[in-house]
Formats: structure tokens, C-alpha cells, sequence
């Protein structure tokens, strides 16, 4: 059966514009009971911040903790991707969102290519997990 092509998006043109988020695991836990990998990459820059976390539930600190450094660093985050898992779309994440002047935007379910630069980093961020701990 033929698929048809999900097309192309128009590129960030500056660093913020677009940030792609999403969690990989559960994996063995490592010796501090840490299972999941939390990666956000700028569309632009192709930076990116990885996250080593307990529980989905933590997702929300370190959300806070990267919206902070972006603005240090003089580039804020105006729109934030991600699938629908519940650790992104959930009332706590869109009050931080909202406070922050970011817009969510949230990947249509079983379809991560529409995430597809994330999704692939995620299998080649979790290869390396051991070097993450």
C-alpha cells in the first residue's frame, strides 16, 4: 500500500522558534533509580538538552529548567513540539507554557514523523544511555 508523503514544514529561522521535546523509556534504571531520557532540540540550531529523569512527572522541572536557559541565553522558546503523551499535554505543562508566551503544538497520535527529527534522535541518544549515567 503507498502512504503519501508527509511533506515539508516551513524552517525555523531563529534560534527558539521551534524547540521539538519528547521522553524515551522506561529503561533499566541506572543507581540513582533513573529510567527516562528527556531530550529538547532547537530547530534551528540543532542544539540540543538531554535529561536523565525518575519519573514522567519530573518532566515539568526540567521543562521550567530549559525555558530558563534559553531565555539566559538570549534565545526564548516561542513554540514547543511534541507528541501527546501525557507527561507534555496536561494542565501543568500548558499553565508553564501560557505563563511563558510559548505555543504548544502537539503531533497528531501514531505519527511521529510528524516529531521525525526528534523521534530519530531519540533511537540514537538511547544507544549511547550508558554514557548518559
Amino acid at each position: 500500500m503507498h502512504r503519501q508523503s508527509f511533506g515539508t514544514r516551513k524552517k525555523a529561522t531563529v534560534a527558539g522558534e521551534l524547540v521539538s521535546t519528547d521522553v524515551c523509556g522506561p529503561f533499566d534504571a541506572s543507581f540513582q533509580g533513573k529510567k527516562y531520557l528527556v531530550i529538547f532540540k532547537d530547530s534551528f540550531t540543532k542544539f540540543r538538552y538531554g535529561f536523565v529523569i525518575k519519573e514522567k512527572s519530573e518532566v515539568k522541572k526540567v521543562l521550567c529548567d530549559v525555558i530558563a536557559s534559553a531565555k539566559q541565553n538570549g534565545h526564548p522558546i516561542r513554540e514547543l513540539l511534541s507528541d501527546n503523551g501525557g507527561e507534555f499535554d496536561n494542565k501543568d505543562v500548558r499553565e508553564i507554557l501560557q505563563k511563558n508566551g510559548i505555543a504548544q503544538r502537539l503531533t497528531a497520535p501514531y505519527t511521529p514523523q510528524q516529531n521525525g527529527e526528534l523521534e530519530r534522535g531519540i533511537i540514537v541518544q538511547s544507544l549511547r544511555w550508558p554514557e548518559l549515567l
